[in-house]
């Protein structure tokens, strides 16, 4: 996974489904633990994630100051995957400001 100019920042651990509709609710998100003190989760829709050109590598158009501000979760309390308030925790799709 990497960030808009091209440095890797971390991985899809996890994508969990809704085994009603068959359909993916939100990929789980790892980051590059370099840029935090541990390792967080967060969770973000499918439509946050760009594909990149004919690479395998996904994009998440994310800096570490916009991850810092953002809801995460730390990798062992994600708590269950039934509980109906966790729509609470997924971010939005992130847009950076490309004026700078």
């Amino acid at each position: 996974m990497d960030s808009p100019c091209g440095k890797d920042i971390g991985k899809i651990k996890d994508l969990v489904f809704d085994m009603k509709t068959s359909k993916i609710q939100y990929a789980v998100f790892s980051i590059d633990p370099s840029w935090f003190s541990s390792e967080k989760l967060f969770a973000f829709a499918l439509t946050a994630f760009q594909a990149r050109g004919d690479s395998d590598n996904l994009t998440l158009n994310v800096d570490k100051g916009m991850l810092a501000s953002m809801k995460n979760f730390d990798a062992d309390k994600w708590g269950s995957l039934n509980d109906l308030n966790r729509a609470a925790f997924i971010n939005p799709v992130p847009t950076m400001s490309t004026s700078k």
